[in-house]
């Protein structure tokens, strides 16, 4: 038997194998292991004699490895390997295979998907990798048992937070080479084999005789009746369809599988042909379709592959209109430009609510950024962030007039501070408004360069930005660079403002960095 144990060995948890006779008296015993934590999880007798044993190891490899230790018939190491990547793995079960060499499984967190991914990796009788593979989605995917199969292909156990109800179980059935015809859930590993050199040091434990009682349970026998959710079948090829744009809608298929709304994939038998229908929310617009679909219309797909479609959804407020809308608020309330991902979620979101802007102003005002500038908002406070609206959409300060009507309605409840924000927007006249046009037009070509983008248009939640644009330090370079909009920065230009991001926004490796 293995296990670990923190009595005996080299320091922390040891791996601690067990050999017991028919009556459970110890035959030998011995630990395995370094100075810090190492675990066995998994062991099997081999043909010949001896015994493979498999968990992690904190103490060799990268820090955080894979395991696998093979044993002759006495103990004693006859190799033993790390196989592991710059992260954290493990195996929980292990197994001879036919052809003399041993799979394993367990889970990576270096490869793969998701936050951890199934990994398996065939062994060659003497621990070399003959292939690995990762199994997962975009959450936590745990293998727990593996064993091979009377058609030389394995199946495989676990628990997946991807699919299903989000924390369900999850088998899996590989072919002898570890793939799933059809599936896209598979991944390649690299990881990285290094010799191990420990040698099993002897314990002294003794078998002591118990005295437990022994009770027969009376358990609740409850039948269930779970319904299993077949996602990768032999041969199946997966449809994914996403939504984009500032409007909403639902696709539907054919046959009933995909009803996106909430059922956004489904597996399809290779050749079947299915069609797509997208319609659009009331106040939206079905605006064509994207990736493997083509067409303003019903789309039809031959799924002799995985595929993947996007409906593309507009607003009927008009996409340019309400990025203008949530632009203004961004320089008038954090004196930034907008982020693309986020202007095009809070365009989606006051889409939604039908142009009403209260939940957008609301959760500005209560954000982390805000409370950074103006720190509490109250009484006492008020006429600071009155006063740093001005400068961010004017360059000047309020008239004292203004100010007090609005320092007099904060008090008495009339006023929020967003609402004063969308006020002076909304009042904003003569020089005032012309100034907060130029601020527009400038923070709309910085949210274009961020996004990599010629129109704003373009912007949709699936853009992929061409520079890095978060936290305090880029939100300050922008304020700053923003600030000097009209007056000490006239005719911004594009390739102004791509200068401006390379120089002071973007991270080493930004795609916009390689712009000339």
């Amino acid at each position: 038997m293995a296990g670990k144990t923190w009595s005996f060995g080299a320091g922390g948890y040891d791996f601690w194998v067990i050999k017991l006779d028919a009556n459970g008296n110890v035959a030998w015993q011995k630990t395995y292991g370094g100075t810090n934590t190492d675990e066995a999880w998994s062991i099997q007798q081999t043909t010949d004699g001896g015994y493979i044993v498999a968990g992690g190891t904190g103490s060799f490899g990268a820090g955080g490895d894979l395991w696998v230790i093979k044993l002759d018939a006495s103990g004693n190491v006859a190799w033993q390997k790390t196989y592991g990547g710059p992260r954290y793995e493990y195996a929980t079960s292990i197994q001879q295979t036919s052809d003399g060499g041993y799979i394993v499984a367990g889970l990576t967190y270096s490869f793969g998907t998701g936050d951890a991914d199934f990994w398996v990796l065939k062994l060659d009788a003497s621990g070399n990798v003959t292939w690995q593979k990762t199994y997962g989605g975009p959450r936590y995917e745990y293998a727990t048992s593996i064993q091979q199969t009377s058609d030389g292909g394995y199946i495989v156990a676990g628990g997946t937070g991807s699919f299903g109800a989000g924390s369900d179980f999850w088998v899996i059935k590989l072919d002898a080479n570890g793939e799933i015809p059809g599936c896209g859930l598979m991944g390649t590993s690299n990881a990285t084999v290094q010799d191990t050199n420990v040698t099993g040091g002897v314990t002294t434990i003794s078998g002591v005789d118990s005295s437990a009682t022994v009770n027969t349970p009376n358990p609740t026998v409850t039948d269930t009746n779970v319904h299993p959710a077949q996602h990768c079948p032999y041969g199946g090829k997966n449809l994914v369809v996403t939504k984009a744009g500032t409007g909403s809608g639902t696709v539907t298929s054919n046959d009933g599988g995909i009803n996106c709304g909430s059922d956004c994939t489904e597996t399809y038998s290779s050749g079947t042909q299915v069609t797509l229908t997208a319609t659009p929310d009331t106040g939206s617009t079905f605006a064509g379709w994207g990736g493997d679909c083509s067409g303003t219309g019903d789309a039809t797909v031959i799924m002799d592959a995985d595929k993947s479609c996007t409906a593309m959804f507009s607003s009927n407020q008009g996409i340019s209109s309400l990025y203008n809308t949530i632009q203004k608020i961004y320089i008038a309330y954090y004196q930034r430009p907008a982020d693309p991902k986020g202007l095009s979620y809070w365009a989606q979101k006051t889409d939604e609510a039908g142009g009403d802007l209260t939940q957008i102003i609301n959760a500005f005002a209560n954000s982390q950024e805000a409370q950074e500038l103006y720190g509490t908002i109250d009484s006492n406070t008020i006429g600071n962030v009155i006063d740093s609206i001005y400068l961010a959409l004017f360059g000047r300060q309020p008239d004292a007039e203004g100010k007090q009507f609005y320092i007099n309605g904060f008090n008495n409840g009339t006023f929020t501070a967003g609402t004063i924000t969308l006020n002076i927007l909304d009042g904003a006249q003569n020089e005032d408004a012309q100034a907060i046009q130029d601020k527009l037009y400038a923070a709309n070509l910085f949210t274009m360069v961020i996004a990599g983008v010629d129109s704003m248009d373009e912007i949709n939640p699936a853009t992929v930005p061409q520079a890095t644009y978060q936290g305090t330090q880029d939100a300050n370079n922008a304020r700053a660079w923003l600030a000097k909009i009209p007056n000490q920065i006239t005719n911004v230009t594009y390739d102004d403002v791509v200068r401006e991001v390379q120089q002071n926004i973007a991270d080493p490796g930004d795609p916009i960095l390689q712009y000339r």
